[in-house]
């Protein structure tokens, strides 16, 4: 298969993607950045509210993970837009195989240059169910570890989760009908997303321009998009629900203290987390971190 069709087969590869978080945005054990896109449609036929977002439009649901180069792992496509986060996490196949320990991500190791053991980890936003190998911020009502550690935390985290929202903004800006209401129903909606994916991705390959070698290049990913089950981009059977997890909160705590220790440090955090203006939670019960303190790129469909 392709290396723009197919997402990550063996713990080897996920240690790769690993190392590009690791050297690009300074997140170890960074197996990806998860996030979702509403792509706006026309109202399907006898559809009631199921594509209504709370856009207050009609649209298919983008699920993706991406690594550090801006390139889909995984995506889920065609969700009702009425669907949350959760719920569309819940039900894509992705979603499946990483709730059952079907994913080979690469066994938990010490962090860099510490004796702190901590799993492989995909990142996302507080959206996403509480789990111990999916990283999300600290909310602002947390009382895990101190202050200072959660700013700097959820600082790293914003900063590398920024990724997935750079893959959407270069994706929509490469095919600005994205950016508008597409004609279409969702079927065929779902089959042009697909398509556009993949063609993302073939410009990315070898992170240099894009020289189309042969136009048979292009069409075999084309046939292989019509013909092939690329895993996340069909229906399974819907699951459950999650509490908050304590195991979850655990790992938070231990990236939470690599990133404030010498070894985890990077010199820029100080500063975008004030960290020299925060106290300790028993002084204080507010906290003047937010993510707006990251520049995140981002789009909008509508």
């Amino acid at each position: 298969m392709p290396e723009f069709l197919g997402p990550p087969q063996n713990k080897a590869d996920w240690m790769n993607i690993s190392t590009g978080f690791e050297r690009r945005w300074q997140f170890p054990h960074c197996c990806g950045a998860l996030d979702r896109k509403h792509c706006i449609i026309q109202c399907p036929s006898k559809s009631g509210s199921a594509y209504w977002n709370y856009k207050k439009s009609f649209s298919v649901i983008l699920m993706a993970l991406v690594n550090s180069n801006y390139k889909f792992i995984m995506v889920d496509i065609g969700a009702c837009g009425t669907k949350g986060d959760s719920n569309t996490f819940h039900n894509s196949a992705f979603g499946q195989q990483f709730l059952a320990g079907q994913i080979p991500f690469p066994d938990p190791k010490n962090l860099p240059d510490t004796h702190m053991r901590a799993p492989f980890v995909i990142i996302g936003d507080k959206a996403f169910p509480s789990i111990i190998n999916l990283l999300k911020p600290y909310p602002r009502c947390s009382k895990q570890g101190t202050k200072k550690s959660r700013a700097v935390y959820n600082y790293r985290l914003s900063q590398a989760w920024m990724t997935v929202e750079c893959t959407f903004g270069i994706l929509a800006s490469r095919f600005c009908f994205l950016l508008q209401r597409m004609i279409l129903s969702p079927t065929t909606a779902t089959k042009v997303i697909k398509a556009v994916y993949v063609l993302h991705n073939f410009l990315l390959r070898g992170n240099g321009p894009f020289v189309l070698d042969a136009e048979c290049k292009l069409q075999t990913a084309l046939h292989e998009v019509r013909t092939l089950n690329i895993s996340g981009l069909h229906n399974v059977p819907r699951l459950r629900g999650f509490h908050t997890s304590t195991d979850a909160c655990g790992v938070w705590n231990i990236f939470a203290a690599y990133f404030s220790s010498r070894e985890g440090h990077v010199p820029w955090q100080d500063k975008y987390t004030h960290v020299d203006d925060l106290v300790d939670e028993e002084h204080t019960n507010t906290c003047k971190f937010s993510r707006s303190n990251v520049f995140i790129l981002s789009f909008s469909t509508e």
